[in-house]
């Protein structure tokens, strides 16, 4: 089917007014009262025009009720939108303004009577001898009939699309003191569909100069609104547009009502416009005018409707794609692009350009969003449990032990056998020794260097529960869930009683993508055999694991309230999950007054007694806060995810990112050892502050210098290429990401639309489809449409090439 035309404009108004044209032929009339005799042109009067379409008409004779609409439609020629959208996703279509039909043939009477009353008039005169007056009557008759025969003339070759005989039409027409107005707008809409906008404004121009003179008439308004709608004065348009609608204007008042409204960045009320036209020809642009808004469900509906009726089905495919991206369908979206690609057509018909999301920098998105979505989330809260999880050591009774059982060999004269256990008892002592050191290193908060260090114990000693457990710890303080999943499911199966190592390991099986079902039921089979708190606590876990948010509120109502930081933290999450706020400001004060130095503690009770405030009274209150200095901030300058992130989000949403900035880069001046942690925190501060080639370059150093190759690094060093315009360097390491976590759902999305910006379809699809069937919101990366004066920007060539 052909595409549709489409009724709206997303650049309407690009005619201006110019007052300095040339007198348009046909100004002067012929015939009736000469020019000169009228009373003066006056100006548009808005007040009229409204009250007309207000109050009922009174009709003036037959001859002009017969006038009817004059345009029974205005449609528009689609072509693809090249204008970015503010927030929502979609601009709607350009195009010139033509009418797809223009005026109604009409069969308005004479002055005085029917045509045939004023022939038997004339012939009367005549009989009785008034030549004179006969005469004239039967002139005024002969030019009628002229003029209705152009101006029927003119509307029969606009229906016909024959725009330049339609014009000479109108024109003879408006020689005759009949139609002008009207004529002159059906002459300027021809002259629009030819393309030729000097010579519509002339006409325009004429409308414009003989309008004072149907000031009298019911068809003022609806002149008035058209006039202004061409001429480029949108309030006028918008004034008789907005009135209750009448029944010669139809749907034209809509439509140009619709046009109005988008004019002005009204999105939702030109939708709310069309939506009074039954015209399943409005479908796509109704779906693009919902997305604009940010009204995603609507604009859903549309666009599938818009398809279903194979009205511009094509573009509608290309919007639809553009929304599930927004609203996180990813399912639907892989869907939509593989079956646009079977029947050959092209998903990416609109061009997008990657980009980060606006609420990274912009302060008062920032706070909406902090007070909108729970701080308490689920990676917080596991991340700040795993902080209060104390680490393991390797039993020294055991280690002696063993050296005692070799001891009593060698004096039993078994060599070999007392050698054997020398040896591991040997091995077990020197795994000992450093496994504390890296612990040591780790309560100092050098996690970083406690996590190295211990992965480098484990490639010489793999049978150790313990050391599995720690170095499982390590990455879980890390926030690298997947990593310890993967040593907290070993330290479980190589001690089947280590049952702490068993419930984490199930708890992180989310984000490693695995079924632990089975794990599951053995251990809560262990656990429901024991009454104690410990055991009380962990089950209480599992129900969080569940997702049963009402059993671990249950854990809210134990008697025995040990003062535990895990069990404290337990009961702050679960009180912020059932929204209980009396238990989460009894959790958050009981913990500051525990640790009244600890930075993560004094943050969880900033929110809990703000809890349900507005951002901005939220916002004002962590002033003071973001000013102490009374804190312990090594957890933040040395790696403690959960910390840092959370505290540069207060420094942004507070307007303290700079301080935060400067302070970090003075400590990091002084800092003869643990460097990376800080440098790696800069560079996040540095993306909030928009300096995002020094990001970049940060990042870059860690990367290849330090070998930071885990995937939340090189997530953050893609997120800086993308802010920084190395979109290649940004689709490397997107992939290194991937590979290191390939259930990193951030990573296949920033991946799919950049992608998507260079147009491989496929490509995308595969990145779309690794999400899943969950919705997900994107943390980093958004888009826009490319503006069609925005060419494709090339990867920047600078001292960072493009990773293999």
């Amino acid at each position: 089917m052909a595409e549709e035309t489409s009724p709206l404009d997303s650049e309407v108004f690009i005619i201006k007014p110019d007052d300095t044209h040339e007198e348009p032929p046909g100004e002067k009339r012929s015939g009736g009262i000469k020019r000169e005799s009228r009373k003066p042109v006056i100006h548009f009067d808005i007040k009229k025009a409204g009250a007309f379409v207000k109050k009922p008409f009174v009709w003036l004779p037959v001859a002009l009720a017969a006038i009817v609409s004059l345009f029974a439609w205005l449609g528009f020629e689609s072509n693809m939108p090249d204008v970015a959208y503010h927030p929502p996703p979609l601009d709607s279509e350009r195009a010139v303004l033509p009418s797809r039909s223009g005026g109604e043939l009409i069969g308005e009477n004479v002055r005085g009577g029917t045509l045939e009353e004023m022939i038997a008039k004339a012939a009367m005169l005549y009989s009785k001898g008034d030549v004179t007056e006969a005469l004239n009557v039967y002139e005024q008759v002969s030019l009628f009939s002229e003029a209705l025969s152009n101006y029927n003339l003119g509307v029969s070759r606009m229906k016909k699309r024959e725009y330049e005989q339609a014009i000479e039409a109108f024109d003879r027409q408006m020689k005759s003191d009949r139609y002008k107005t009207a004529s002159a707008i059906n002459a300027a809409i021809c002259a629009v569909n030819l393309g030729k906008e000097e010579l519509m404004r002339r006409y325009i121009k004429i409308a414009k100069d003989n309008l004072p003179y149907e000031s009298a008439v019911p068809l003022y308004p609806y002149y008035y609104m058209l006039i202004s709608y061409y001429d480029n004065e949108p309030f006028g348009a918008l004034a008789v547009s907005e009135k209750p609608s009448v029944d010669y204007m139809g749907e034209s008042q809509n439509l140009i009502n619709a046009k109005m409204h988008l004019l002005f960045d009204d999105a939702a009320g030109s939708a709310a416009s069309l939506e009074k036209i039954s015209d399943p020809k409005n479908y796509f642009a109704m779906g693009l005018l919902y997305a604009r808004s940010g009204d995603y469900d609507n604009a859903t509906t549309s666009l599938q409707r818009a398809i279903s009726a194979d009205i511009n089905s094509e573009k509608a495919k290309a919007a639809l794609l553009l929304v599930y991206l927004k609203t996180g369908f990813f399912k639907d979206a892989t869907t939509l692009i593989n079956e646009t690609l079977k029947q050959g057509q092209d998903p990416l018909l609109y061009p997008i350009k990657v980009k980060l999301k606006e609420r990274l920098f912009d302060v008062t998105l920032a706070q909406n969003y902090f007070t909108e979505h729970p701080l308490i989330d689920d990676e917080v809260f596991l991340q700040a449990l795993f902080i209060q999880v104390p680490y393991l050591m390797i039993d020294p009774q055991k280690s002696t032990k063993e050296i005692r059982k070799g001891q009593l060999m060698l004096t039993e004269g078994e060599l070999n056998e007392a050698e054997q256990f020398l040896k591991t008892s040997q091995s077990s002592a020197s795994v000992g020794a450093r496994m504390s050191a890296a612990v040591k290193l780790a309560i100092n908060n050098r996690l970083l260097s406690a996590n190295i260090e211990l992965k480098k114990i484990e490639k010489s000693y793999r049978n150790s529960d313990s050391l599995e457990y720690n170095l499982a710890l390590s990455y879980a303080q890390l926030g690298d869930f997947v990593s310890a999943y993967a040593h907290f499911s070993r330290a479980y199966f190589l001690n089947r009683k280590n049952t702490e190592a068993g419930v984490y390991a199930v708890m992180l099986s989310l984000y490693a993508g695995v079924d632990e079902e089975r794990v599951l039921r053995e251990i809560s089979t262990v656990l429901t055999q024991k009454n104690d708190d410990e055991s009380r606590f962990l089950a209480a876990l599992l129900s969080f694991y569940n997702r049963n948010f009402q059993a671990t509120g249950q854990w809210l109502e134990r008697k025995n309230r040990q003062d535990d930081l895990r069990f404290l933290l337990l009961d702050l999450f679960a009180a912020d999950q059932i929204n209980n706020r009396e238990e989460l400001v009894r959790a958050s004060k009981r913990l500051r007054e525990l640790r009244p130095n600890d930075l993560l503690f004094a943050i969880f009770d900033l929110y809990a007694t703000h809890k349900g405030m507005t951002a901005k009274q939220f916002a004002f209150d962590a002033q003071e806060f973001m000013k102490s200095t009374a804190y312990n901030f090594d957890p933040f300058y040395y790696n403690f995810p959960v910390v840092r992130d959370l505290y540069i989000r207060l420094a942004l949403i507070t307007g303290h990112l700079e301080d935060v900035r400067l302070r970090l880069i003075s400590k990091l001046s002084i800092e003869r050892g643990e460097v990376r942690n800080m440098m790696f925190a800069l560079a996040i501060l540095d993306i909030f502050a928009n300096d995002f080639e020094e990001s970049y370059a940060l990042l870059n150093s860690l990367i290849d210098e330090f070998d930071m190759k885990d995937t939340k690094t090189l997530l953050y060093a893609s997120v800086a290429a993308v802010a920084a315009g190395h979109k290649a360097n940004a689709i490397a390491l997107l992939q290194m990401a991937k590979n290191v976590e390939p259930r990193n759902k951030e990573a296949h999305f920033g991946l799919g639309l950049l992608y998507q910006e260079v147009g491989n379809a496929k490509s995308a699809a595969l990145e779309y489809n690794a999400i899943g069937g969950d919705r997900y919101e994107s943390v980093f990366f958004d888009f826009d449409i490319r503006e069609s004066n925005d060419p494709e920007r090339s990867p920047k060539q600078n001292e960072y090439p493009a990773r293999p």
